[in-house]
């Protein structure tokens, strides 16, 4: 709802701005809010989505590139942005492991792997007998 009034909002602002398009706000004010809404809303809402996924998918990266890169022809795509990067990489950090954490389990993946050839060969060895 926060995001329908907001782009509301965005589109009654930029409705009003110049002569020739004051005619048109006063004559179809909800189609001009509207319009102008998603002109504005929509990049924002795909950049916000854009900077969660690669924040996700890479939280060492700062973001800073790439708000920057979108913000330079609308300042609200490179701040949606920056703010979905930023929740990406906090959605991220949990999933993260440390290197002594991978190791630790490589070494019980060795482990398990060492056990099982132990016990085939030893299968092998010391074949069982069924006496009939």
């Amino acid at each position: 709802m926060a995001y329908a009034q907001g782009l509301r909002m965005a589109g009654q602002i930029l409705a009003n701005i110049g002569k020739g398009s004051a005619a048109v706000a006063r004559a179809y004010p909800a189609q001009t809010a509207a319009g102008a809404g998603l002109l504005v809303g929509v990049p924002a809402v795909m950049a916000r989505k854009q900077g969660e996924l690669e924040g996700y998918y890479n939280p060492e990266h700062s973001g800073i590139g790439g708000t920057v890169s979108r913000g330079l022809l609308n300042p609200l795509v490179g701040i949606a942005y920056g703010q979905g990067h930023e929740a990406g990489r906090e959605r991220a950090q949990p999933n993260e492991l440390s290197s002594q954490e991978i190791e630790q389990i490589q070494k019980y993946l060795r482990q398990q792997e060492f056990e099982k050839r132990k016990q085939m060969l030893q299968g092998i060895m010391n074949p069982v007998v069924i006496k009939n």
